[in-house]
């Protein structure tokens, strides 16, 4: 994903090696996007929702 794609903000949790991240994908990236942070073995859910 490059800057185009995402943009987001974290927040770290009061555990060092936690952190809770909001990020918001354009359409088009977001199917290819998910799996790919659904994959990713340090990240616990990916959820898509629209506002």
């Amino acid at each position: 994903m490059n800057s185009k794609e995402c943009g987001g903000v974290v927040s770290r949790t009061p555990e060092k090696d936690k952190a809770m991240a909001i990020i918001r994908l354009d359409d088009e990236a977001t199917a290819e996007a998910l799996n790919t942070l659904r994959s990713h073995p340090d990240i616990l859910s990916a959820q898509h929702f629209r506002l």
